[in-house]
């Protein structure tokens, strides 16, 4: 039963490839008024909640090495 309170303390990771696959919930995200953009690594990472869940969103552009460094970039900060 702890482990699921820690798990629910973290939030939730979404890395996008492409801008078209964001927009959407970026939109979504900034409709709350405590969503937030962090500069890091070169990327925008938009922290908020998506259907009163915490989350991280952040577009990686294309490629493995983009997606990787990003993921490393969103592990290691949040």
């Amino acid at each position: 039963m702890g482990d699921q309170t820690v798990l629910d303390a973290r939030p939730l990771g979404i890395i996008a490839a492409m801008a078209e696959e964001a927009e959407g919930l970026i939109a979504e995200m900034r409709a709350h008024p405590r969503a937030t953009v962090i500069a890091l690594g070169g990327r925008d990472f938009y922290a908020g909640t998506l259907w009163d869940r915490s989350c991280v969103l952040t577009l990686a552009r294309i490629g493995k090495v983009a997606s990787a460094t990003t993921a490393a970039a969103m592990i290691h900060h949040f």
